[in-house]
């Protein structure tokens, strides 16, 4: 496989192999828009998800293994995706979580490292999110897809418009927020999709107290590394389980609900390396558009 940048206009996306073998930015956007790799299947083969069509992801359990996985698909997204098409909203409740990725162009602002600046980046993201949809209803447009199809026709009936990026709203803790903070989290579930705002969430518990039916209701793509209890798998995924996964990085992934016909699929994650890690980053550094 060539080791040269894929070209996107007048942008560059890594090389292939620099997150890991077979993750060149042309097989991570054959996934979707949005590639989210969890690593690979029961037969070997890359597993990875389009988080567009997801809309949104719940992960919980893994408390060693949660942070490797949420850095994997944070890299996977940057590895296919230029910073004028994906924005990244890091809220990081250990300060560590999302750490490798500061200062790359992809991100919307700095990391929200408390619950303070959590809510602000939420409230961010909120605020984000209706200005698009006023944008995209004075257009009288459907969705991000549609809006940033036409929008050269829109261009020049309705002056000059740009592109809307894709924004992905990590959070690193579900824990870590509440009250204000929480609703703010429901309400881009419920309604960022369309505009494009797609979020993904990790739990360290997913006892019924913290990953409540609220949460669950607007999170029907879920997965479980290793949880505590029995009732913490049938919270999540409507199925025992996941308390019983003994390898380190195992995980059962779920793309809805076992009662709307979703099939627990057992895969295992794929962790890259800080070398690779702090490798793509610092390319995206080095090469972040003037």
């Amino acid at each position: 496989m060539s080791s040269s940048a894929l070209k996107l206009g007048s942008a560059s996306l890594p090389p292939a192999g620099l997150l890991g073998a077979g993750l060149s930015a042309h097989a991570l956007r054959a996934a979707g828009a949005l590639p989210l790799v969890f690593g690979t299947d029961s037969q070997g083969r890359l597993f990875a998800r389009d988080l567009a069509s997801m809309p949104h992801f719940l992960l919980a359990g893994g408390q060693n293994e949660k942070q490797a996985l949420l850095q994997a698909m944070a890299a996977s997204l940057m590895a296919a995706m230029t910073p004028a098409e994906l924005k990244l909203a890091l809220i990081d409740s250990a300060a560590s979580d999302f750490a490798p990725f500061a200062g790359v162009p992809h991100l919307a602002s700095p990391a929200a490292l408390s619950q303070d600046e959590a809510l602000s980046a939420l409230e961010a993201a909120a605020a984000e999110m209706d200005r698009r949809f006023s944008l995209i209803a004075k257009v009288k447009g459907r969705n991000i897809a549609w809006f940033n199809e036409h929008l050269r026709e829109l261009s020049g009936r309705d002056g000059e418009l740009e592109p809307l990026p894709r924004m992905a709203v990590f959070v690193s803790e579900l824990a870590m927020l509440s009250g204000q903070a929480l609703d703010i989290l429901v309400r881009l579930a419920q309604l960022g999709a369309s505009c494009g705002i797609h979020c993904v969430v990790a739990a360290g518990s997913a006892a019924p107290d913290l990953v409540s039916r609220v949460v669950l209701g607007n999170f029907p793509c879920r997965a479980c590394l290793n949880v505590a209890t029995a009732e913490e798998s049938v919270n999540m995924l409507g199925l025992a389980g996941a308390e019983r996964i003994a390898n380190p990085g195992e995980l059962l992934f779920l793309s809805k609900p076992v009662a709307l016909g979703g099939e627990l699929l057992r895969v295992q994650a794929a962790f890259p390396s800080g070398m690779a890690l702090q490798a793509l980053c610092a390319w995206w550094k080095a090469h972040a558009p003037a």
